[in-house]
């Protein structure tokens, strides 16, 4: 059997990134008329009902069972793997890692975050967790590795539009002077999945690109904004250029605020569209399956999310990489394209 025909897994898929991810691949094996199994690790089925529905095989992880896991595991030549957002993360993911090793997986995708190497061991511990899974993805896959670095997506403005709307005002716990990026979580998944579609140059390489020397990809966008950019960007696409103010916080404000929008209403069901699949993505627009959910907003993945804003506070997301692009083979969507293309997304929350 050739590699591209072997399973690939995905796991967590139950996060934002690993439900997109996942969506992505079942999509394009459909579009392409492959036979490759997908399989997803999940911990509740029944919040990925639709990746089954479209083909994967859906397994329930348990971390407590590592030799499950690595049964699951057995003949699969890629594995993704998004760390988990919860308390347990690091020892869940050396779990993970090690099932994965003694499963014989010939090639893991780790995803992580960019800045991670900047993260200080005590204050930024959700993202020093992160780090420490990649140096054990190093030390256990070697050269079959590589770490898949990415800013924030821009997917978060969904969950900050409120405080926008209501307040005139986009509160954060970052320096209105630092500059940082976000990205389109559907260029993420699309640069992704075109790696695990190209031939490597080298033989027995599966997943693309990444089986050659590079080993770190750090996924940014093009250029970096500061606070009052980005309000700016949101005033001119979404607030019919009235002036919005920027206002840095304190991390247990925005903590108390996300944890608000997790139990709001809005953001409690995906919208329906039963053409998602099909949608021409031309006009690069967010269907259901790349709209978050407050589910996604855990304690862990706010703490992992004041972490990041901590980074940009430190002034440790300033720079930008061209990864994104040339893997695309296009732009990357910025923040006030992205907003205009979303406009009647951001509408539906008012």
């Amino acid at each position: 059997m050739s590699q591209q025909q072997q399973p690939i897994a995905i796991s967590n898929v139950d996060s934002f990134l690993g439900y997109v991810l996942a969506y992505r691949f079942l999509q394009g094996r459909r579009q392409e008329q492959q036979q490759q199994e997908i399989r997803v690790l999940a911990r509740d089925p029944q919040n990925v009902q639709d990746l089954e529905r479209m083909g994967a095989k859906v397994i329930q992880i348990d971390y407590q069972n590592e030799q499950r896991i690595q049964r699951e595991l057995e003949r699969v030549s890629l594995l993704l793997m998004i760390p988990e957002d919860s308390s347990n993360a690091r020892q869940e993911g050396d779990v993970l890692i090690r099932a994965a090793r003694q499963a014989n997986v010939q090639y893991i995708g780790l995803f992580s975050l960019v800045g991670a190497d900047e993260a200080q061991e005590k204050q930024q511990r959700a993202v020093r967790n992160i780090l420490e899974l990649e140096q054990q993805v190093q030390q256990q896959f070697r050269d079959k590795h590589a770490i898949l670095r990415s800013s924030l997506f821009n997917q978060i403005f969904y969950y900050l539009d409120p405080m926008i709307e209501g307040r005139n005002q986009l509160d954060l716990p970052v320096s209105q002077e630092r500059k940082w990026s976000t990205v389109d979580v559907r260029d993420i998944a699309d640069a992704v999945y075109n790696l695990s579609r190209q031939n490597g140059q080298r033989e027995n390489t599966f997943f693309g690109t990444l089986g050659n020397e590079k080993r770190l990809y750090q996924f940014t966008g093009n250029q970096t904004r500061n606070g009052q950019e980005i309000v700016r960007e949101w005033s001119q696409a979404l607030g019919n250029g009235r002036k919005i103010e920027y206002k840095q916080i304190q991390p247990q404000e925005l903590e108390q605020y996300l944890r608000g929008i997790r139990d709001d209403s809005r953001f409690r069901n995906r919208p329906d569209d039963n053409n998602d699949q099909d949608q021409d993505d031309r006009q690069r627009r967010d269907r259901p399956h790349s709209l978050p959910l407050g589910r996604f907003l855990n304690d862990e993945f706010i703490r992992l999310l004041n972490d990041i804003f901590a980074l940009a506070d430190r002034g440790k997301l300033e720079n930008s990489t061209r990864d994104l692009q040339q893997l695309l083979g296009r732009q990357p969507q910025e923040i006030g394209e992205y907003f205009q293309n979303n406009r009647d997304n951001f509408n539906k929350l008012r």
